[in-house]
This record gives C-alpha cells, structure tokens and sequence, in this order.
C-alpha cells in the first residue's frame, strides 16, 4: 500500500476524528472538492451570519468610515461567494447614496452655521 502525503490531505475530519482522505483542491486550500462545496453550501445557507459579517463593527451609517468598513465587508464576502452578486450591488448604490448625503448634509450644516453668524454680526 502506498504512503498518503499527509501535506496534500483534505483536512477534513469526522466527529469520530478520522481524517478525510482525498487530496487538496491545491496548495492554497485544505480541503478536498467534496468539503469545499459543503463548506460553500454550509456558508450560503445562513445569510443571517452573512448580514452579520457585512454589518460587523458598524454602529451607525453617520460617518463615511463607517459606510467604508460595510463596503471592505460586503467586498469580502463577494469574494468568498457569501452574497448574492445583484445584492452587492444593491447594497453599494445604497452606500453610494448614504455617502452623497453625508456630504450633503454637511453643507447644509456648514450654510446654517454661516447664516447664523452673519445674523449675529448684524444683530
């Protein structure tokens, strides 16, 4: 019988702690082509974690740092195939327009702020 490389493995184990015996989809992952699906599927099916992920650190959309972190999380998750590519589309047009009123708003606020100083200098 011939010696498995235990480097090009699967990493996949059982609850009774044997370890899966096909080879690696490559170097760069540790499972075979069977656990990598069923770890995709498995990640898929729970997009309630995904919201999660996306909305992880996040305490407000007030500020641009924090439409900036969504944007690097939904990027992320895009990448892993965690969501659905017209949702991040959706949700990068929604951080698009959240941006736009950020700067908005705070002309605004800079326009209110220069009216009641000329108010004041004439009152």
């Amino acid at each position: 019988m011939a010696m498995i490389d235990e480097s090009t493995r699967c990493a996949h184990t059982t609850a009774s702690g044997r370890r899966c015996r096909m080879p690696r989809v490559n170097q760069h992952v540790r499972l075979c082509g069977t656990h990598l699906e069923a770890q995709r599927c498995a990640i898929r099916s729970d997009p309630a974690a995904d919201i999660h992920d996306v909305l992880d650190g996040i305490v407000d959309f007030g500020s641009a740092a924090s439409i900036h972190h969504l944007l690097a999380n939904l990027t992320t998750l895009l990448v892993d195939n965690r969501v659905d590519y017209r949702k991040a589309l959706v949700i990068a047009y929604l951080c698009q327009l959240a941006l736009q009123c950020l700067n908005l708003s705070r002309h605004e606020r800079r326009d209110l702020a220069d009216r009641a100083g000329n108010q004041s200098l004439e009152g």
